[in-house]
């Protein structure tokens, strides 16, 4: 992310207790950085993937990150190993973070993205494991759905779209996990453009 006054932050979670959200930053259009600082604590074990924003309305940072929930040895994706979509902001000229929430859970993959829309909203979108629904054809186990917020990273709202994508019988995988992984990108019409990974051999 780059902050108002051109630093730029890059934001992870340390491996390998996953305990840690840190960054690194650069006042020089990334010729040099800094040593790693710790930005707060996280409520369980997280996942690798982290997207950041800085809100325009607000010049605060939003986060969203996985947190991991169940048994180390579960199976069952979304019942009994989970990773769950949570979020934290910061406040008063990003001082200080927001406790870090829960605002999706489910068995998240790779986060790829995080937008700020014309209109303000913050949009995340992500695949998520469907309980019960097994990784073979038609359409795998996966479905990409998102989050999104409209007052800047307080509360979030999950949509009521589920996309599913078709599975090439001949693509070569173990299983199939259906539609995952999204981009998105608002176009200057105002709409919203989504590219996913399938395993329909093509995206």
């Amino acid at each position: 992310v780059v902050l108002p006054d051109g630093t730029i932050k890059i934001f992870f979670i340390r491996r390998p207790d996953g305990k840690k959200m840190c960054s690194i930053s650069s006042g020089d259009g990334g010729l040099n950085w800094s040593e790693v600082h710790d930005e707060f604590d996280l409520p369980g074990a997280g996942y690798h993937a982290v997207r950041v924003l800085l809100d325009r309305n607000t010049n605060e940072i939003v986060a969203f990150f996985h947190i991991f929930r169940g048994d180390p040895n579960g199976r069952n994706y979304g019942v009994d190993s989970c990773y769950d979509g949570w979020a934290a902001r910061t406040i008063d000229g990003r001082t200080k973070w927001t406790r870090p929430e829960c605002v999706y859970k489910g068995y998240l993959g790779s986060i790829r993205t995080i937008i700020q829309l014309q209109s303000g909203r913050i949009v995340v979108a992500f695949g998520d494991e469907v309980i019960g629904r097994p990784a073979i054809l038609p359409c795998g186990s996966g479905a990409v759905t998102d989050v999104y917020s409209d007052d800047d990273g307080k509360t979030w709202h999950t949509s009521p779209s589920r996309i599913l994508a078709p599975c090439d019988p001949e693509y070569n995988n173990a299983g199939f996990d259906g539609a995952c992984e999204p981009t998105l990108i608002q176009l200057h019409t105002g709409r919203i453009w989504m590219l996913m990974r399938t395993q329909a051999n093509y995206q």
